[in-house]
């Protein structure tokens, strides 16, 4: 069965995309995690504020209205109580009943009517506890996006469509239409939020896009198709766009366009993947690498020609043909020669074995080798600290960054032109250095090889006798036998002289108490047959009439000790019964 390369893209591209219920980009919901709605200026108002480069600020309630924290911060108004049904009427006075505890409702209604409210003040439905609270979260978790993965998520949504999954279903969706992105600043703790316009432009809901087009065969129009050509036709952009989504979900009932907006957190973080999938599909498909990704089993990777080992280095690879910036092993220069020459490699390791070290260098060598390196990973930490090592290394005006805050069209169109001034450099005469360099290397390859290469007698180098001396080095009681004559000596009086030292554990008994041993005396120089049935047939002579003398017990009864069970014991006895 042929590889469906189609069908793993799709997949691709579904796992990228979330068109889920969970996606708040699908279904948009407010309070405790989720987004606040912005009540005011209208969303023309504020979309025309922000696309003008306006910050606004967040008032709070009980500084608009002037009155205490207390009355705007309680959840529910405080009303008196009723009366109870038996209870006496009240006596009657001419005081005033105690004034009724507005409702935030009320209070929300009261603000927007205030003139003490700017047109640069945004007024939400939530209390002044409840909007410190969600804002200073929204900040938070825009804040660790940028940082971890150098992506902005936090958007103002402008449009929203309220649609539902079936004719017959009570559940209404909200989904976002147009997306601007933003920042949430502030001075101090107690000042005023500030929602500033964020680095980016304008952007349609793909997600839900997607989804339309997959359950309902709806497509829904693009940003492109309702943005101005020119910057100052920008603010006319929304409600061009939310005209034409209105005019292309008429057909559907109850489905409408609520021209409202609303401030939250989306992840857009892989909508450039998705997208360049989509874009791209016919150059993955025709990628010999992406399909082996893919999984087609039929692709058959190849390494480039001229690979250098990590022991051949040294002699394939001169000083004159490094670009190194930083220090680099073995192994690393290895993976950059790889790189170098064309391969795909992948280098894994744990924290601190220099990946970031190798990748600066691997860059270093493509500059200069004329090429160009994009750089990517999901970490923006990781971007950083790779930029820190090129700019320390005096490469850093070789590098544009086109990610987080850096990556709008200003920051960008400004570092190039910077660059382009910059002069270039009087490069510096390092021949004499380099083939110094060279020199020393082989220097030191040559006393390495020394050190490692075998001489006899023995075919040991000398790097292993210092090893082995270095190994024995810590035993309390190492012999200090000198061998005669050791440069006479060959490997087989080594292996002789190194099995009977190995059997010398088993003759501890013996060499510790000498005069014990049952054969000491004996003065057979050599051991014969004859001499072995000799030994036996004594021996066993010698058993038989000790077995009949120590059944006797007439020498055990003259033993000083008891029982004569020993050499010793029985000289001793001998000579006590010889005295007496």
């Amino acid at each position: 069965m042929p590889f469906d390369i189609d069908a793993r893209i799709r997949d691709w591209q579904a796992r990228l995309l979330d068109t889920t219920r969970r996606n708040r980009l699908v279904k948009f919901a407010t309070g405790r995690g989720g987004g606040l709605n912005l009540l005011r200026p209208t969303a023309d108002d504020l979309w025309r504020l922000l696309v003008a480069e306006r910050a606004l600020t967040f008032p709070w309630k009980r500084d608009v209205l002037r009155l205490p924290a207390e009355a705007i911060d309680r959840d529910e108004p405080v009303v008196p109580p009723a009366p109870e049904a038996n209870a006496p009427a009240p006596a009657s006075t001419d005081a005033p009943p105690p004034p009724r505890a507005k409702t935030l409702a009320e209070l929300t209604a009261e603000c927007a009517a205030s003139p003490r409210l700017a047109p640069e003040h945004l007024l939400t439905d939530l209390s002044d506890k409840k909007l410190a609270t969600a804002l200073l979260r929204l900040a938070r978790t825009a804040s660790e996006s940028e940082t971890d993965h150098g992506v902005s998520t936090l958007y103002a949504a402008f449009g929203f469509l309220r649609w539902y999954e079936s004719t017959d279903s009570t559940e209404e969706l909200l989904s976002p239409l147009a997306l601007l992105p933003v920042r949430l600043t502030r001075e101090s703790v107690e000042a005023n939020w500030v929602l500033c316009p964020g680095d980016g432009d304008p952007a349609a809901n793909h997600c839900l896009a997607e989804l339309l087009a997959a359950e309902f065969r709806l497509k829904l129009p693009a940003w492109a198709e309702a943005d101005a050509p020119g910057p100052e036709d920008d603010a006319d952009a929304l409600g061009a766009y939310l005209k034409l989504v209105a005019d292309a979900v008429r057909g559907y009932p109850r489905w409408e366009v609520v021209p409202t907006a609303a401030l939250g957190v989306f992840n857009f973080q892989k909508l450039a993947m998705w997208e360049d999938l989509k874009r791209n599909a016919e150059r993955v498909k025709a990628h010999a690498l992406c399909r082996a990704v893919a999984g087609d089993t039929a692709v058959q990777l190849r390494p480039p020609a001229g690979l250098v080992a990590a022991h051949e280095l040294d002699e394939k690879v001169p000083p004159d043909a490094v670009a190194h910036i930083l220090d680099a092993d073995s192994s690393q220069h290895e993976a950059i020669e790889a790189v170098k020459r064309g391969a795909d490699v992948v280098i894994d390791g744990p924290p601190g074995t220099g990946k970031s070290q190798t990748i600066a260098n691997a860059i270093a060598e493509l500059l200069a080798a004329g090429k160009t390196v994009l750089f990517v990973s999901e970490k923006t930490a990781a971007l950083e600290v790779v930029k820190r090592r090129l700019d320390a290394c005096g490469l850093g005006d070789f590098c544009l960054e086109l990610h987080s805050h850096k990556a709008n069209k200003r920051e960008v169109a400004k570092e190039l032109g910077r660059c382009l001034e910059l002069r270039a450099p009087v490069p510096r005469d390092t021949a004499s250095e380099l083939a110094q360099l060279a020199a020393d290397r082989r220097a030191l390859n040559a006393y390495a090889a020394e050190l490692h290469r075998p001489r006899p007698p023995l075919g040991f180098s000398a790097f292993r006798v210092h090893g082995e001396l270095a190994r024995l080095a810590h035993l309390p009681a190492r012999s200090r036998w000198a061998v005669p004559d050791a440069l006479a000596r060959d490997a087989s009086f080594l292996d002789r002289a190194t099995d009977a030292l190995a059997a010398l554990p088993r003759c501890r008994e013996v060499l510790t108490n000498p005069c014990g041993h049952p054969w000491r005396g004996c003065a057979l120089a050599s051991v014969t047959q004859v001499g072995l049935d000799d030994a036996r047939h004594h021996l066993e002579r010698l058993a038989a009439v000790l077995s009949a003398l120590c059944e006797g017990n007439a020498l055990a009864d003259l033993a000083l000790a008891g029982a004569v069970n020993s050499v010793g014991a029985w000289r001793e006895a001998v000579a006590f019964a010889r005295g007496a």
